[in-house]
Parts: C-alpha cells; structure tokens; sequence
C-alpha cells in the first residue's frame, strides 16, 4: 500500500451519508414549519353595573334602608384606598396599560396592580367578539401558558373588556386604614416591581421614565357591601368621586363573578331586571379606571 492511500481518511459509507443527508433535511424542514398557536387564555368574568346614587345612598353615601333591604346589604366589609400613576398625557392608557396601587384597611401590604386592557368588540355578549381579543392577546403573549396575569371580562351595561393583571405587593409599615403611600415612594415601588411585559413597552425604559415621574390619579377611598340581587351574591361598592354620573358625588357599582360570558350574559340581564324594577339601574358602562383617569 503507498504512502499515499495510507494516510487517506477513509470514505464514509455511502448509507451513512445519506442518513447524515436525511437527518439534516428533516431537521431543516422542521425549523421551517411554523410554530404552533399559542393557546388563548380562559378568562373570568365580572359583571359591572352602575346604581343611581340619589335612589338608593343618603346625601352622606350610607346605603338607604329601603336600597339595603331589597340588595340584602350586609354590613361594610371594609374599605379600600386606590390611585392610578401615568404621566399627565396618559402615555400608559393610551397603550392599553393601568398601574394602580391601593390599600384596604386590614391588609399590612400595598397592592400593585400592572394591567393590560383589550377592547371586545359590539356589546360584549358575542363570543366570536371575545375570541378575537383573546387571540389579539395572545398575539402579545397573554395566553393560556401565562402564570403572571389573571385573566378578567369585564362586562357592563353595553360595553366589555378583556384584563391581563399582574399584581405584585410593597411594604404597608406605618400606613394607617385608608392610607397609601407617598407620591414618591409610589412611584418607587411600582418602578421597582415593574413586570417585564411592561418594561418592555415602547423604547428602552419608557415605562420606567413614565412611572418615575407620574402622575397620581386619585385617591379615591371604595366602601365594599356584601350583596344578594335576584338570588345571586353581589357586591356594592360606593365610591366618592369626581365626575361620576348622575351629577352625584358619589359612583355607586354593583359587581357579580361569572365563570363563562354565557353565564355572565344571562347573571348580568338577572341583575339589570331586579335593578330596573327599582328605577336604580344607570344605562351607563361602570369602568371606574377610565373615570378616575379623565378627573384626577
């Protein structure tokens, strides 16, 4: 044998190249397929419905006798503190986001709250409208495969939305009943605990920069009463506020859980009949944030 085919690497068998061939071809095509739907998220649902404050809250915002006896009111559950921080153009609104941080007056901790809000086209009954803003959401992200943010329909009189929510919480120590923190240390806390799907908005630390130097919207200061309407467990809240409907100082919201928009659908038009007998119900969407942003 010469020098020559000594020193030669040996050929690969010619079945082994084609197998180092396939491998290779099958791994191709198989980084060429698209990646698989994410899965939309499986939201809750809230009912929201306004109440007429000068029908059913005395001119001190205590629930009249005649109002708590057909809402089966029980007594206040507690109160709870809230402001809003965006800058004073609403740059995190006009993205579809809310910070709010509160504070009840049982709790040793602030609640933070990050959320990212998606309009639900027409009345907010159709289902087809509503999957259309969860896959939108999940085009984002906010899918079934996301642990961080709970899921929410918020359904009013004729109007619906679909929340992503991130809550995270501060340190409450030296905070007394209805009390939240100072502006700064506000907006310390919610540009230390700012969650990624946010600090990723826009260009490089725009969230950050927003927050630092925001605006706070509020505070308003909600009173919570159990409630059962037509036979279903409610909550009322009572909230003095600016701008409420009903030239009223007060904004008066009856809230009920649902676990599927149909049966959201049917428990809302429940409520509504039980309200409109009374004359209470306003023919108006409760979506409180929208309303502490337009008057703070």
């Amino acid at each position: 044998m010469t020098r020559a085919h000594r020193n030669a690497a040996p050929r690969p068998h010619r079945y082994l190249r084609l197998g180092v061939v396939t491998a290779a071809a099958a791994l191709a095509a198989a980084w060429a397929q698209p990646a698989p739907a994410a899965e939309p998220a499986k939201p809750t649902v809230q009912i929201k419905l306004l109440l007429d404050p000068a029908q059913v809250l005395t001119a001190d915002g205590t629930p009249l006798a005649g109002a708590g006896s057909a809402l089966r009111l029980g007594a206040a559950s507690g109160t709870e503190a809230a402001e809003y921080l965006d800058s004073d153009s609403r740059q995190l609104h006009d993205q579809g986001w809310s910070v709010r941080v509160r504070h009840d007056d049982t709790d040793d901790q602030v609640k933070e709250t990050y959320k990212k809000r998606y309009d639900i086209a027409g009345d907010g009954t159709d289902a087809n409208a509503l999957a259309d803003a969860l896959d939108r959401a999940a085009d984002d992200s906010f899918d079934a495969g996301e642990d961080d943010y709970d899921a929410q329909v918020d359904l009013s009189y004729d109007k619906a939305t679909l929340d992503f929510s991130d809550g995270k919480k501060a340190d409450a120590d030296g905070l007394g009943s209805g009390q939240l923190p100072s502006p700064a240390d506000a907006r310390d806390d919610v540009v230390h605990d700012l969650p990624g799907k946010l600090d990723d908005l826009g260009a490089k630390n725009f969230a950050k920069d927003v927050l630092a130097g925001a605006h706070i919207y509020g505070p308003v200061v909600q009173t919570d009463y159990p409630a059962t309407v037509a036979g279903h467990t409610a909550e009322l809240q009572v909230t003095p506020m600016r701008g409420t409907p009903a030239d009223s100082p007060y904004w008066v919201e009856l809230s009920a859980d649902a676990t599927t928009l149909a049966q959201a659908v049917a428990l809302r038009g429940d409520l509504e009949d039980a309200l409109d007998a009374h004359g209470w119900l306003l023919p108006e969407n409760a979506f409180k944030t929208e309303q502490i942003l337009a008057s703070y």
